[in-house]
């Protein structure tokens, strides 16, 4: 009996597998003409005109960020063999690009003599791919990886998949209706439709990125017509012989250009050949199939690494000292992260979205107040080792080894480091804003009409001045207070909303934090004055595995600021900062963590990407301005019922400003492409394969932490707190790699960065300011005391 239900168990799954090929290949079939009929009428010539480098490169480069998962699927399965390839490609198409290997040729003209070719580089994939294949070998006779199915390893033998090799046949041709009747279903068709329209946008892209990429001109309008149309055509072919997917471009083989520098549509045409071929003679076909996903996963690293920084040179024909560009490449990137994230970590919202009696099954929203003495045993902890991370961190700012890290650290490095922190400060974006989504994109929706929409538009403000009387002045100052004027408005929409009922009253309830009246408990409850001292929650602990993980956030946090000092620079308009004026900066952020540390804060002092974004968004640099924010900001720290006052705006109001911040902040991050050269495939390699791998690492580490053992807690604890740094990962292996492949100055950028310190101006470009900026407070006091003048902190006096 048991047997029988196997075997009808078995029938039945086939007969819904075969009944969803049919369905898909009658959708394929719909989607596919439509496909066609918008290249072949040229429709596709018409949406060019609305689309440029601005839209391309977020849609593609959020694409990227969401294939880095198919990556890591392949390279995880072993990354002894998945990262050796990656190596072995990154060597020889990357360190030795300007080498050409000597080759014995013979010709009737020249006779026998050699001849120096790049060939290595050429084939740079394909040999470390049978270099993998040849190491996965070895591995598999060595017994090294398990012989279970139901094992992670057994992907990477090179016998796992043998088996399809004797069970494919020898020839197969796909014809129409081989797996019966075509049907067809609505729903869908919907979401084929839904990938037709993204495909679209996205093959426009790669096109354009492959032309840059093999030199010759962008694509007209014909061209990219008969390129979807062809498209179309294609994919509407398959779901008549049932191939069950479309057909599209495909950026691993743009970044395979980058690598391999063959941008022969010869060598594409015989490879499409070839493919049929092995399509039709399939024991050719079955071999292939037994790569091992770790070698396949190596390759995809480097190949989808290079289609990344390909996508990002396109941003070299855009005007990156421009805010409107700026605030709409990052806001959309920041967007196209935040939403998927969402989606995917919180999908029974979005059916909540739709029917708001459904409750969410979640705690209070934070209100709740937990053990008060696990708290301060907790912040006790944080103290010590917040102490002595923020004493490392003021030595290395005081004894000048920022300076030494600044000969190795450019824009190269920087753009990787803080573009990955972005990618992640995304999660606590959405955190805020998908409490009421209605609120916080208006609140966003506000900001950005204010400051981008509006940005050339000024206000008439009636004023009266002894010299002219009562007049009216233009000034900006819809734009200056952008950020404020939208929180006011979402705060009054959010206490609308509240006194209307449409959020619930249920503590328990996901849109509980967007009434207003959520947290005003805490006003009563909070103290009129508290002056913070040291010892106030007991004595400091101290603990080796939290100081490590401190120490990490340290380092981390320094290349976060050296790249935050620049970003800083370029959107206030003033020349790069100095080395002292660097060395200040990481030593102070180093004093004041520990000052935090002893008072009992439990959290460090760093630059915050956001402050940044609202400069840009506001058009406000003033340091007098931030000087007045940080006075109010330590009254508030002190003064406990105006603080509480704060801590009652509700969640989406902040969402809403912080999707406008960091949406600024990381279109300053790219603005810093500008800097370097991006016709050279070497920062590309360098910058795309830096991003995707920072990608991968901590997606690998989040979705399975159970492969990582290292035979002690504390040291899985440290390589995991290590490995989920995306930062901390592109941004070392981008450093590595930009010193250790050959590159002048100007071609990494570090030209741009360098600075002289005298009372000219940068030769190419004029600044709102010179270097003086960057002098110290009572600094003609300062310079003449001993020892302290000494110190890499302080200028050099100069004319």
């Amino acid at each position: 009996n048991i047997s029988m239900q196997n075997v009808n168990e078995k029938k039945k799954n086939k007969f819904v597998s075969l009944n969803l090929v049919l369905q898909l290949q009658g959708c394929l079939i719909a989607a596919g003409i439509f496909h066609f009929l918008l290249g072949f009428t040229g429709l596709v010539g018409v949406i060019l005109r609305f689309i440029g480098p601005i839209t391309v490169v977020p849609t593609i480069l959020l694409a990227i960020v969401f294939i880095t998962r198919a990556a890591t699927k392949f390279a995880m399965v072993y990354w002894g063999v998945s990262l050796p390839v990656a190596v072995v490609a990154i060597i020889l198409s990357v360190y030795l690009a300007k080498w050409k290997c000597p080759i014995p040729f013979w010709s009737r003209k020249r006779g026998f003599h050699i001849s120096h070719y790049p060939i290595h580089q050429v084939f740079s994939l394909l040999i470390a791919i049978i270099f993998g294949w040849i190491l996965s070998g070895i591995l598999t006779t060595a017994g090294v990886f398990s012989d279970e199915k139901s094992h992670r390893e057994y992907l990477a033998r090179t016998d796992a998949k043998t088996e399809f090799v004797g069970k494919a046949p020898w020839f197969n041709v796909p014809y129409p209706g081989q797996f019966g009747p075509i049907s067809f279903s609505v729903s869908v068709f919907v979401g084929f439709l839904i990938a037709t329209i993204t495909s679209i946008l996205d093959s426009i892209g790669d096109y354009y990125a492959c032309a840059k990429m093999c030199e010759v001109p962008p694509p007209p309008s014909h061209a990219v017509n008969r390129g979807i149309a062809i498209e179309g055509l294609m994919s509407t072919i398959s779901g008549f012989v049932g191939c069950g997917h479309a057909t599209s471009t495909y950026g691993g083989n743009i970044g395979a250009i980058g690598i391999t520098r063959v941008a022969s549509r010869d060598v594409f045409l015989a490879t499409g050949v070839i493919y049929v071929i092995f399509g039709i003679i399939g024991k050719v076909s079955a071999v292939f199939l037994t790569i091992p996903y770790p070698v396949l996963g190596g390759a995809l690293i480097v190949m989808y690494g290079m289609f990344t920084g390909v996508v990002l040179s396109n941003l070299q024909v855009v005007s990156l000292s421009s805010s409107r560009n700026l605030a709409i490449i990052g806001i959309s990137i920041l967007f196209g992260l935040m939403i998927p994230h969402w989606v995917e970590n919180f999908p029974d919202q979005v059916s909540v979205m739709m029917n708001k009696s459904q409750p969410m099954n979640s705690t209070s929203g934070g209100t709740e107040l937990l053990d008060f003495q696990y708290e301060k045993s907790l912040i006790m902890l944080r103290e010590g080792c917040l102490i002595a991370a923020g004493l490392c961190h003021f030595l290395v700012g005081l004894t000048g080894l920022v300076g030494v890290i600044l000969r190795f650290v450019g824009p190269i490095t920087i753009l990787p480091t803080i573009f990955l922190a972005i990618t992640y400060v995304t999660r606590a974006t959405a955190k805020f804003a998908m409490v009421y989504w209605g609120v916080s994109l208006s609140v966003a929706a506000i900001a950005i009409i204010l400051s981008v929409y509006l940005a050339n538009f000024k206000c008439s403000i009636p004023v009266w001045t002894k010299k002219r009387g009562f007049h009216f002045s233009h000034y900006p100052i819809h734009q200056v207070f952008s950020l404020l004027i939208a929180i006011i408005i979402g705060w009054i929409l959010c206490a609308i909303l509240t006194t209307a009922g449409v959020f619930s009253d249920d503590k328990s309830h996901r849109e509980y934090l967007a009434r207003t009246d959520a947290k005003t408990e805490f006003i009563g409850k909070s103290p009129w004055f508290n002056i913070p001292y040291p010892g106030q929650f007991g004595s400091s602990k101290f603990n080796i595995s939290v100081f490590v993980g401190f120490l990490i956030g340290t380092i981390t946090s320094i290349l976060d600021s050296i790249g935050d000092y620049h970003a800083c620079a370029k959107m206030c308009d003033v020349p790069p900062p100095p080395p002292h004026a660097v060395n200040r900066g990481i030593a102070i952020e180093g004093l004041m963590s520990t000052i935090s540390g002893f008072v009992g804060c439990g959290h460090a002092t760093s630059t915050y990407g956001g402050n940044i974004g609202a400069i840009g968004i506001t058009r406000v640099a003033s340091r007098d301005v931030f000087l007045a924010t940080g006075i109010i900001y330590v009254m508030f720290g002190i003064i406990g019922k105006v603080s509480a006052v704060f801590l009652t705006i509700p969640y989406p109001v902040l969402g809403g400003a912080l999707i406008v911040m960091y949406g600024m902040f990381a279109g300053v991050v790219l603005s810093n492409l500008e800097l370097i050269s991006l016709s050279s495939s070497r920062n590309l390699a360098i910058i795309g394969i830096s991003i995707l791998f920072g990608l991968m690492m901590p997606y690998w580490v989040e979705k399975f932490p159970d492969q990582i053992s290292v035979g002690s807690a504390i040291g899985d604890g440290v390589v995991k707190m290590l490995l989920a740094n995306p930062s901390l990962i592109g941004g070392m292996l981008a450093c590595i790699l930009d010193n250790t492949v050959s590159g002048s100055d100007d071609e990494r950028g570090i030209s741009a960065w360098k600075t002289q310190i005298d009372d000219t101006r940068d030769n190419k470009r004029e600044y709102s300011v010179g270097y003086e900026v960057y002098q110290p407070l009572l600094y003609d006091w300062i310079i003449k005391i001993p020892l302290i003048n000494k110190l890499p902190i302080i200028p050099k006096k100069v004319n």
